[in-house]
């Protein structure tokens, strides 16, 4: 979060406050395969200026068995770019910018 300048005429001294937080942008990696419907939303959303809700489930430990609780990150995200990059002999790929919007919310493992 930005600092706020409150100094006031009377102030000893400059005062400042915590301003609003800003979560910034997230990046995600993938192999695109326009297919799959996850793509086709990442996509569109670009396209059309939608918000989208993303839950980011984070590996916690390795060997971490399937049925343990994970930390999780929730926040709504305009899709900022969807850039393709398309190489002889390689996939379809992209590194998609999410603009994060609002507060984000943590689920610490438990």
């Amino acid at each position: 979060a930005n600092l706020v300048d409150v100094t006031r005429l009377n102030s000893k001294g400059r005062e400042k406050r915590r301003g609003m937080p800003d979560w910034g942008q997230v990046t995600v990696a993938l192999h695109i395969n326009m297919t799959e419907r996850s793509h086709q939303d990442l996509f569109n959303a670009r396209k059309d200026g939608t918000l989208l809700n993303f839950r980011l489930t984070l590996p916690d430990e390795k060997n971490d068995s399937k049925d343990k609780v994970r930390t999780s990150i929730h926040f709504n995200a305009y899709v900022k770019d969807f850039p393709i990059s398309a190489k002889v002999d390689q996939m379809l790929s992209s590194s998609v910018n999410l603009e994060v919007t609002g507060d984000i919310e943590i689920n610490f493992r438990k």
